[in-house]
């Protein structure tokens, strides 16, 4: 009998981010090793939801089978902070069938990043939603991140040890990295080009992504030859984007940088093909799948250290700088654009370790592996009956 698997989160899972294209990705995979998985969406209110939207997840949650795994995509999870008890008894037979007696199921929590993390959040919103996290993820049977980063951030935050966490990086699309091998390694590249070198950046126009930062960079570039393409959804955070927009307007520099929006996925592989160099100037990644997949096509990479973005850009594949310095990176942005034998030679570095980076179905079996895991081990204490001593 094929296990069964709820899988819930917030909102849409066709939305095109990296979180929610984890995911998608995942599930597709899941369902091909043989799992049955159920997708339960929670709504679109987090995570900055009201209490009847909150209870009403946590309604939701509470009612998934007794024959099915729970896992709750920390966007949502995150929110629901102590409603998390509601769900977190659950019962049911293990997965594997080889309980006796019904076993304590509860739910397993998938991280991305802390949410109280996020860039942007005004100082309470920070510590309101990290306390919610913690209470929330006090409650989990077992957590899955997509980093060790991240795995040691919640450590640090929420003292969550390593026996109840599993790393499940993100996969890459192996059809990508084919693609690359065929590129001349010589000094002439095969890429489409326009006339002028093409930076690509692409992430949800967010605090968090940096793209102020990124346009002060390339003020001061104006006299090298460049276009800017930006991928993501401009919808996000409006504020955000506007402020954006303004700033391009009045560095003048609208007829440089275009705003491309969010893109399906063979849109968004044409403007892989057709770049340059990779550009994302990020304050924090949990992992940065944009990185990841930039370097599996084979292009240069120029991002910052935020968070787990020195793990994800391996050594000889790119340029690192701090977040938030805009000087350090209009420099490394000048450096390529005025030494297209070091790009090349990034490129190559790239594409030789893009055939290491692991594919969805190898990332889908190691979150098969932890599921099964989690559902052998003894459930996670109460914190209601924790004492302190």
């Amino acid at each position: 009998m094929a296990p069964v698997l709820t899988f819930a989160y917030p909102g849409d899972l066709d939305t095109l981010t990296g979180g929610y294209l984890y995911d998608k990705h995942i599930i597709h995979e899941l369902e091909n090793l043989g799992w049955t998985v159920k997708r339960l969406s929670l709504g679109d209110a987090f995570p900055f939801s009201d209490a009847a939207a909150l209870a009403a997840a946590a309604d939701q949650l509470a009612i998934v089978p007794a024959d099915s795994l729970l896992v709750i995509d920390g966007l949502a999870l995150g929110a629901i902070g102590p409603l998390a008890k509601v769900f977190a008894r659950r019962t049911g037979a293990a997965v594997t069938g080889c309980a006796s007696a019904p076993i304590s199921r509860g739910f397993v929590a998938l991280v991305h990043h802390p949410l109280g993390l996020e860039s942007g959040l005004s100082p309470e919103q920070s510590t309101a939603l990290l306390a919610s996290e913690a209470q929330a993820l006090a409650h989990a049977r077992h957590v899955i991140v997509n980093s060790p980063t991240t795995a040691a951030t919640l450590e640090s935050l929420f003292a969550i040890g390593p026996d109840r966490v599993s790393v499940v990086v993100p996969g890459t699309e192996r059809p990508a990295l084919d693609t690359q091998a065929s590129h001349n390694d010589g000094e002439v590249s095969c890429r489409e080009h326009s006339a002028s070198p093409i930076l690509l950046s692409v992430g949800s126009i967010i605090a968090r992504k940096g793209y102020d930062v990124l346009v002060q960079a390339l003020a001061s570039l104006q006299t090298l030859d460049w276009e800017l393409r930006i991928v993501g959804d401009p919808d996000r955070d409006p504020i955000v984007f506007e402020a954006l927009t303004t700033q391009i307007t009045r560095l003048g520099m609208s007829d440089r940088i275009r705003l491309l929006g969010a893109l399906e996925p063979s849109a968004l592989e044409h403007q892989y093909a057709q770049a340059d160099l990779f550009v994302l100037a990020s304050h924090y990644e949990g992992y940065g799948m944009a990185y990841a997949q930039a370097i599996a096509r084979g292009l240069p990479v120029i991002g910052t250290t935020g968070g787990a973005t020195a793990q994800t850009v391996a050594p000889g594949t790119g340029i690192l700088v701090e977040p938030g310095d805009v000087e350090s990176l209009s420099k490394a942005i000048a450096q390529l654009l005025s030494h297209p034998e070091q790009r090349q030679k990034i490129a190559q570095a790239s594409r030789k370790h893009a055939h290491e980076l692991p594919s969805w179905i190898e990332s889908a079996r190691r979150f098969s592996e932890s599921l099964i895991k989690s559902d052998t081990q003894p459930a996670a204490p109460d914190p209601a009956q924790t004492c302190s001593h």
